[in-house]
């Protein structure tokens, strides 16, 4: 009898083990989610709605985006949680949640801010910019086209799509102004395609600026719609001013 007592409490345990080890992230997916640092309810209007968490994150939810009352929430997820990238320093990043959908046809407008103090002495502002986080790929992808405040510290950028978005800032590069009218850009570990996709007036790094939408030119060359900036692939670029 006590055998047999002993041989079901074996099996109970090879049941339970496994259960007791599987990952928070199923058990509760709230948890899994990282800290919540807000969660408000409103109702859409004709106005734009702002939700903010000071100097953290503004949501800008437009007219049309959202048809009914609904919950924002954002969340502060673990970052050891994401990969790393080799060019890119991630400042704080944020999950924002709105209803039970991520996919809206108006688009967004998610200003985040970035800490000053990570960012290298003089940093020039075409270092700047804006990415969200593909789950599936377990990768980052930059959004094309943000605005960047250097005064303020804050990167702008619209969004049709919510999921882990986070600003962010080049290292291991250095850079240098050579005249008053070019400015080159040199990468040490040859990843320049950051590089090439924004747009930055010499002489005023504490100034707003508007990155510029990027196409792939000949060659797999990639160059700037107004034809300012062009990147060879060979880590060395320059700038003609035209402001000058």
């Amino acid at each position: 009898m006590q055998r047999n007592i002993s041989l079901l409490l074996m099996r109970l345990l090879m049941v339970l083990i496994p259960v007791f080890f599987v990952s928070c992230d199923v058990l509760f997916p709230e948890l899994a989610k990282g800290q919540k640092l807000l969660e408000l309810e409103f109702e859409p209007g004709d106005t734009t709605v702002l939700i903010a968490i000071n100097e953290k994150i503004i949501v800008e939810i437009p007219p049309g985006a959202v048809t009914e009352k609904t919950v924002v929430r954002i969340y502060k997820p673990k970052e050891n949680d994401l990969r790393e990238d080799i060019s890119r320093l991630f400042h704080d990043v944020y999950n924002v949640e709105i209803g039970s959908g991520n996919v809206f046809d108006v688009p967004l407008k998610i200003t985040m801010y970035y800490d000053p103090s990570l960012v290298e002495n003089n940093d020039l502002p075409i270092k700047f910019g804006a990415a969200s986080y593909n789950e599936e790929w377990e990768q980052w992808f930059s959004y094309d086209s943000v605005y960047v405040d250097t005064v303020l510290h804050t990167v702008s950028f619209e969004t049709g799509h919510l999921t882990k978005l986070s600003a962010w800032t080049l290292h291991g590069y250095t850079d240098w102004v050579s005249n008053r009218h070019f400015n080159i850009y040199w990468c040490s570990s040859g990843h320049n395609a950051p590089l090439a996709d924004a747009d930055y007036r010499a002489g005023n790094t504490n100034a707003q600026f508007q990155r510029k939408d990027l196409r792939t030119g000949p060659g797999g060359t990639r160059e700037q719609l107004n034809g300012i900036l062009q990147c060879d692939g060979q880590g060395l670029q320059t700038r003609s001013n035209p402001e000058h």
